[in-house]
């Protein structure tokens, strides 16, 4: 069967390359190269009957599940991984409607060793053991990830982590923390303005920004930022 996998590129996220890694190709990134059409990227193969596990690798570094296809599984019972289904009959099985999450907010906080958040603008480094992002979820069904980028001055990946959440039913008041020791950020030593970008199933959500100064570091939201579906 001749499959098209694609992954939607959007303003606030620009991506230089992108691939498929997958179980139909031994996982290299190389035989997955993906064209850019647009604001598209796109993947072209054809596959026999089959199960395979597959994910997209932005930018060398990020892996990210395929918005476009509703369906995951846990790969060797850790990481989700979309999954794409082919049946006897060479029909292609998925569920390409987007998961539209309702977000109530996200926040970017200090946090020290008594658990105290610390709302400032200014927020002291030696002082805090890590700097949290937070999404609040108002209603949340199904299983999911939620994955936060978090990226140097200079636009390098410095750390990526996932996480899974799951609702058996629909659930309000749903919250994902990802935190960044404030020890590791130190011992970088980068001064400037720092990005953490947060990634639901794969596709772009929002982003905050902040400041790493000698001693402290200042978070705001850019100007007209806003959460995108």
């Amino acid at each position: 069967m001749n499959v098209i996998l694609k992954y939607i590129e959007c303003e606030e996220y620009k991506i230089c390359e992108a691939a498929v890694i997958g179980s139909f190709n031994g996982y290299d990134a190389n035989k997955g190269r993906m064209n850019k059409q647009g604001n598209e990227w796109r993947f072209e193969c054809s596959l026999p009957t089959g199960v395979y596990h597959y994910r997209f690798l932005i930018n060398k570094k990020l892996l990210l599940n395929d918005p476009w296809n509703n369906l995951f599984e846990q790969k060797e019972g850790h990481e989700l991984w979309s999954v794409l289904y082919i049946n006897k009959q060479g029909l292609r099985l998925c569920n390409p409607e987007v998961y539209h999450p309702t977000i109530k907010r996200c926040e970017l906080a200090g946090k020290i060793k008594l658990a105290n958040k610390l709302r400032k603008n200014y927020l002291d480094l030696l002082k805090m053991d890590e700097i949290t992002a937070t999404l609040y979820f108002d209603k949340l069904y199904g299983l999911h990830t939620v994955t936060a980028a978090w990226y140097l001055p200079n636009g390098e990946l410095f750390s990526c982590k996932e996480q899974m959440v799951y609702a058996s039913l629909l659930y309000d008041g749903q919250e994902v923390r990802f935190s960044l020791e404030s020890k590791e950020v130190l011992k970088r030593g980068t001064e400037g303005k720092w990005i953490v970008v947060l990634f639901f199933d794969g596709a772009y959500y929002i982003k905050k920004e902040f400041i790493v100064q000698k001693d402290c570091i200042k978070t705001y939201f850019e100007k007209g930022q806003k959460l995108h579906s």
